[in-house]
């Protein structure tokens, strides 16, 4: 009889334990994969979840635990934005309490899980050149970061060690990718030159070695490729007089330009060549002080081929049918290119909004409010052509793309396909249709119309609309402070847009010049939160 007691007390401890755990299938879609350490998280909601807003701070756990602040985005989104910079290389579990997040009307534990990336650095070419004062050197360089990365950490992670008395000062970019750093008070010595070690501690440990000519010395310290715009770079221990014959002083197996600055000398094919090619500096290169080099200095140099890219030009976003809908893009060292094209439906635009901006970064929640239409491959070229590896514009011909003759928005994503040289696919995701660290300038919103729309505020309570015809000419005698009337808008009715799904609107219609004037009258408007679907 114990025996059974006791079995009886472990079920119902289980059936307790499987009840408090109970999942739920509130979360429609969520940030998943891989993601920043600074970016925000997103989770949509099924259509019939009530989020109480109150209550999202509460409902909401992540682990590890981190600190973070909960928006409503929307009518069923939720933006989680960390207090602090995540930790890289980490899974992360975010867990939401439906009990507690919709009062009651829903039950269960609802998860989502996402991975933050490794943090890796690359390390661009350095420059050893001249203080201001003529009296010692300055090292300057800098490191590009594949996350944000903290200022504080990439500071007290250097550590220089070959000479005393260096300074060192930091510039960090925005978004904590890129950082510069220049070494100061770099002085030469009478009798020897030295060697300067910079030991940039972080997880991928990287030694920098670079050498110091001893005082008054004219040489050649170093010399590198620098890959965009193509060009070797060549530095001296002293500046470099500019008026001298620089292209009989030089040998170079094909034909070039050169650029003094300072004590670098930049040496610009004429043409994109690749693979190795020799070089001689002649030893009549003169310094700015009238020095000549002991002896000639020879090396080779490597000349890669271009990084592959691709990438929308231009910033418009308005097609009217009059240029045949085409829309130009530049690629690089593609064979192919593909292209996606999702329509953003008339009734999900608000939805959209609410959501994005127009001109965005990145696009939240385009699962339900559009659909991929298009998904396309184009030939650039033959594998062998040459002209690949150059920077080519092409003219991609929407017309095909978009054969809906109805007039309405769509999100353009292209990627390259068939790279010519190895390309890096660690950051890919379906999601971002490729590198996420480029979909905004591999992505563009653009809207099919032959009306444009320009509204001005009066700085007051006051806007006008102007609307003008992108196709048709001007009628002589209806231009109004400079934009051409539209006829096709006269009559018809607009209306503004708060956030939360309300129209700003009093209703009155465009007259003939295309000009509509409005105050701050408010009524209920339409929010569009229904499938995807026309």
């Amino acid at each position: 009889m114990k025996t059974i007691c006791h079995a009886l007390f472990a079920l119902s401890a289980l059936l307790i334990a499987s009840c408090s755990k109970q999942t739920s299938d509130i979360i429609e879609w969520s940030t998943n994969g891989v993601t920043g350490v600074r970016m925000p998280l997103h989770v949509t909601f099924v259509e019939n979840v009530q989020v109480e807003e109150s209550a999202m701070q509460d409902a909401i756990s992540i682990t590890p635990a981190v600190g973070f602040d909960a928006y409503l985005s929307g009518m069923r989104m939720i933006r989680i934005v960390p207090k602090s910079p995540l930790q890289y290389d980490t899974q992360y579990k975010v867990a939401i309490d439906a009990a507690k997040l919709t009062g009651r009307q829903h039950k269960g534990i609802a998860e989502f899980r996402f991975a933050t990336p490794k943090l890796r650095f690359t390390y661009n070419d350095n420059w050893l050149q001249q203080n201001d004062e003529m009296t010692g050197y300055v090292l300057i360089g800098e490191i590009v970061s594949s996350d944000y990365a903290e200022g504080s950490y990439m500071e007290r992670n250097l550590k220089i060690s070959g000479t005393a008395g260096t300074d060192v000062k930091w510039t960090h970019s925005e978004d904590g990718l890129t950082h510069q750093y220049t070494v100061g008070n770099i002085v030469p010595r009478g009798d020897e030159g030295y060697t300067l070690t910079l030991d940039f501690n972080y997880d991928e440990k990287q030694t920098l070695r670079v050498e110091v000519p001893r005082k008054d010395e004219y040489a050649v310290i170093d010399h590198s490729v620098n890959p965009e715009p193509l060009a070797i770079v060549v530095t001296f221990s002293e500046p470099i007089r500019q008026n001298q014959d620089l292209k009989n002083l030089i040998r170079f197996d094909t034909k070039f330009r050169t650029l003094v600055d300072k004590n670098r000398l930049y040496i610009y094919p004429e043409a994109r060549p690749t693979g190795a090619h020799s070089v001689t500096i002649g030893r009549d290169v003169v310094s700015k002080n009238g020095q000549k080099l002991k002896e000639s200095y020879s090396f080779t140099a490597t000349l890669p081929s271009r990084t592959p890219s691709i990438r929308f030009t231009g910033k418009g976003s308005i097609l009217p049918s009059s240029n045949d809908m085409s829309l130009l893009f530049e690629a690089v060292n593609y064979q192919k290119a593909r292209v996606r094209v999702r329509k953003i439906f008339a009734n999900n635009l608000l939805q959209f909004f609410q959501q994005n901006y127009y001109d965005d970064q990145y696009y939240s929640s385009m699962d339900y409010v559009s659909r991929v239409v298009r998904d396309t491959t184009i030939d650039l070229g033959a594998r062998s052509s040459t002209r690949l590896d150059q920077g080519n514009t092409y003219s991609l011909d929407l017309s095909r793309l978009i054969t809906d003759s109805r007039k309405s928005m769509y999100l353009l994503e292209i990627r390259g396909v068939d790279p010519l040289t190895p390309v890096d696919n660690e950051y890919d995701y379906d999601y971002y249709f490729g590198d996420y660290r480029t979909y905004k300038e591999r992505s563009k919103v653009v809207v099919q119309s032959d009306i444009g729309l320009i509204c001005k505020s009066s700085g007051s309570d006051q806007y006008v609309v102007y609307t003008t015809d992108l196709v048709r000419p001007p009628q002589r005698g209806l231009q109004s402070q400079g934009l051409r009337p539209a006829e096709p808008g006269a009559g018809r009715s607009e209306h503004r847009f708060r956030r939360a799904g309300r129209a700003e609107d009093e209703g009155r219609a465009l007259h003939r010049h295309g000009r509509s004037r409005r105050g701050r009258h408010l009524r209920e408007g339409r929010t569009g939160h229904s499938p995807v679907a026309e």
